[in-house]
């Protein structure tokens, strides 16, 4: 079977006549919580959205034992709280049968608990699956990983409609696995890379149609030049179909290859994805395919980057290197990340709209301190509209943050200043950090009785946080502080 035929001349015409829902770029981008060390450091995986509008999420490292922690931050980006730090037990004590190192989303289950896995630790040292309530009572180990064939568990698992959890595993070629929610009754649907052209090294987490029929990426194998495909299997194992085969440069020029992502189901009914190569500039690209495996198609090439005649590096407009799920929303767009590139070469956020077949860069990252760099992780929808998500690196420490996007289609009042939690400087004075959005003036203003306002400054939002220190505040028993937008 040859590569692919690409329509992208088709889509190419489409977005020229039909107006984006993606076009109006107005945005508001706020750190939310930049990791510390201790209170963790490089997050993991998307945020996962609870009933109660917090957000719960996991750093790999960082921690009491430097070993990584579960975390929640409460609505408003208030009462930020670790609920499990790995490798201790609960009275704080060191504990090697506890999981290290967790990656991925969080599982929100239909018993209420949040469910995960760590990639090292256990009492086997192969990782484990474990489950803590949303309070961050009930930490449980469930299931340590053993040998082949539960070695090296991917993050994110999800629940089927049979309330059986599914996920997949890189042992040898990879697995992908069913166990019920109490760890019991662990049995492998399917082995891959044991035939001729199957895929190998299954990546992200697995996405499931209303028919029941599960769907997810390899990185690697296939017919096409070994750099991964996309298949579908019955929630009994059965009727496993590779529904296309990724190939490379220069073989297929348009399509991507080596995804690292899962898959999203959009409201026009296909399945859309990222790839952190291919494409026509070979820098990535999104795709689409119905769930029977026609209407395959490269929907959008990530731009190559700049240089000077002397070869350096400069900047990718766009982003480079997707390697995050995309977010469906309700009026249809698709919104992601890219790990680098766009115009501080430290990641972006897009919106990219179906129809118009037309993506727009929302917001840059600027890495610099405040600000994030290196989002490689999905957005999740919060219950106000706005999006989330969080960076590996960057932040006010270097070590990743959570942030959030507001755009007007998202969030009615979204261009509100939102304050960070206040800190206090070595001489004693409040430090104030509030966010907005990109180019707007908002004027920063104290009061002792919520009565009679005084203008302390005026700011120019340029990304990141708007920062001032208030060194008249010692002068006061108490002193209150509100933001204003400028007209």
């Amino acid at each position: 079977m040859g590569p692919p035929v690409l329509g992208l001349g088709i889509a190419i015409i489409c977005s020229l006549l039909l107006p984006s829902i993606c076009a109006r770029a107005q945005v508001s981008e706020i750190p939310w919580h930049s990791f510390s060390g201790p209170d963790g450091a490089r997050p993991q995986g998307a945020l996962t959205a609870g009933p109660d509008g917090a957000l719960y999420g996991v750093c790999a490292f960082g921690g009491p034992a430097g070993n990584g922690v579960v975390f929640k931050i409460g609505p408003g980006g208030a009462g930020f709280r670790i609920l499990h730090g790995f490798g201790t037990s609960a009275g704080g004590e060191p504990d090697p049968s506890d999981g290290m190192w967790p990656s991925g989303r969080l599982l929100l289950g239909n018993d209420g608990a949040l469910y995960g896995t760590t990639t090292d630790g256990g009492t086997n040292q192969l990782g484990t699956m474990f489950r803590i309530n949303p309070d961050g009572t009930g930490y449980a180990v469930y299931r340590n990983c053993t040998a082949f064939p539960w070695v090296a568990l991917q993050p994110g698992f999800i629940q089927g409609l049979d309330g059986a959890f599914y996920g997949v595993a890189f042992d040898k070629y990879g697995s992908l696995y069913r166990f019920n929610p109490d760890g019991t009754g662990a049995t492998m649907l399917h082995q891959f890379g044991i035939t001729n052209n199957d895929g190998m090294s299954p990546n992200g987490a697995l996405v499931q149609r209303p028919d029941g029929a599960l769907y997810g990426t390899t990185f690697a194998g296939g017919s096409g030049s070994e750099h991964g495909t996309v298949y579908k299997i019955n929630l009994d194992g059965t009727d496993y179909t590779i529904l296309h085969n990724f190939w490379e440069f220069p073989f297929a020029p348009f399509d991507g290859c080596l995804p690292q992502a899962g898959l999203t189901l959009s409201s026009d009914g296909a399945l859309y994805g990222t790839t952190t190569s291919g494409g026509m500039n070979c820098q990535g690209a999104l795709f689409a395919v119905n769930p029977d495996g026609t209407g395959y198609g490269t929907v959008w090439s990530f731009a190559g980057p700049t240089h000077d005649p002397r070869g350096t590096y400069l900047q990718s407009p766009e982003g480079l290197r997707p390697k995050g799920e995309l977010l469906a929303v309700s009026d249809g767009a698709l919104y992601g990340t890219t790990s680098a590139g766009g115009q501080w070469t430290n990641g972006t956020v897009f919106c990219f709209d179906p129809m118009a077949q037309a993506l727009t860069v929302l917001y840059n990252f600027q890495g610099r301190p405040g600000d994030g760099s290196a989002p490689t992780s999905a957005l999740v929808q919060g219950p106000d509209g706005a999006l989330y998500g969080t960076t590996d690196r960057g932040g006010e420490f270097g070590l990743g943050m959570v942030f959030r996007i507001a755009t007007p289609r998202l969030v009615t009042n979204w261009q509100q200043p939102l304050f960070a939690p206040v800190s206090i400087s070595s001489n004693g004075s409040p430090v104030l950090r509030f966010g907005g959005a990109l180019n707007a003036s908002y004027q920063l203003l104290a009061s002792t009785n919520l009565a009679d306002w005084t203008p302390l400054n005026t700011f120019t939002n340029a990304g990141g946080l708007m920062q001032w220190v208030d060194l008249d505040a010692t002068n006061y028993p108490h002193r209150f502080y509100r933001a204003a937008l400028v007209p």
